[in-house]
């Protein structure tokens, strides 16, 4: 199964790649409130977890993985 990463993982992976929350959101399609709910703490009630395909583009956008290793992570 591919996993993504926890809220405060993927706040701290958006600050290293110096990405806000709504800039991500925009690179893989959507508005900055749903991204914000990926990033809201693990136990607030509006989280969601981040979808895998949402984590992949977005990780294949700012060129931290390629497609190469994307398909090796669907591949396991």
């Amino acid at each position: 199964m591919c996993s993504v990463p926890n809220s405060e993982t993927l706040r701290e992976w958006m600050r290293t790649h110096d990405l806000t929350v709504a800039q991500a959101g925009r690179l893989v399609g959507v508005d900055a409130r749903a991204a914000r709910r990926w990033t809201a703490p693990d136990t607030q009630v509006g989280h969601r977890a981040m979808p895998w395909a949402a984590w992949a583009l977005l990780r294949l956008m700012v060129g931290a993985a390629t497609i190469d290793e994307i398909s090796a992570e669907v591949d396991r």
